[in-house]
C-alpha cells in the first residue's frame, strides 16, 4: 500500500467512525430524552429492574449478553406484561417477538417458584415500581 492509498484509507475511515458518533450521539440523546420523560409505563420498568440488577439500561435491548442481563431483561418483561401490557407490545419494545415475552414470563415464574430469594427481590421490585 503506498502512501496516497494509506490516506485515502484513512480519510474514509475517519469518515465512518464520524457518522457512527453521530449515530450514537442521536440514540443517547434519545435514550435521554426518553428515561427524562419516562414517556411510558415500560420504560420506568426498564430502568427500574436495570438498577436493581446493575445492568446499563441499554443493555436490556441487547441481543446477545451475560446470563444476567437477560435474567434482569426477563423480569422487566414480566413485569410490563403483568402491567396489562400485550405480549406483542412488549416484545417489540425490547426488540423481541411476543413468543420470546411468554418464555421470558414461563421462565421467570419457574425462577419464582424455585428461588425464594429472587421471588423476594422481584416482589420487592414490583412493589417499588407501584409505589412510584
Amino acid at each position: 500500500m503506498n502512501t496516497a492509498e494509506a490516506f485515502l484509507l484513512l480519510s474514509e475511515i475517519q469518515e465512518r467512525v464520524q457518522r457512527l458518533a453521530a449515530f450514537v450521539d442521536e440514540e443517547a440523546a434519545k435514550l435521554k430524552a426518553e428515561l427524562n420523560g419516562c414517556q411510558s409505563e415500560k420504560v420506568k420498568i426498564t430502568h427500574a429492574v436495570a438498577v436493581e440488577f446493575g445492568v446499563p439500561y441499554i443493555e436490556m435491548f441487547n441481543k446477545h449478553g451475560r446470563a444476567s442481563d437477560s435474567i434482569a431483561r426477563h423480569v422487566a418483561m414480566m413485569l410490563c406484561y403483568q402491567g396489562n401490557e400485550s405480549s406483542g407490545s412488549v416484545g417489540r419494545f425490547f426488540g423481541k417477538d411476543h413468543g420470546t415475552v411468554l418464555n421470558a414470563v414461563k421462565q421467570t415464574q419457574a425462577r419464582m417458584d424455585t428461588d425464594e430469594k429472587f421471588r423476594d427481590r422481584v416482589t420487592r421490585l414490583e412493589e417499588n415500581i407501584k409505589a412510584k
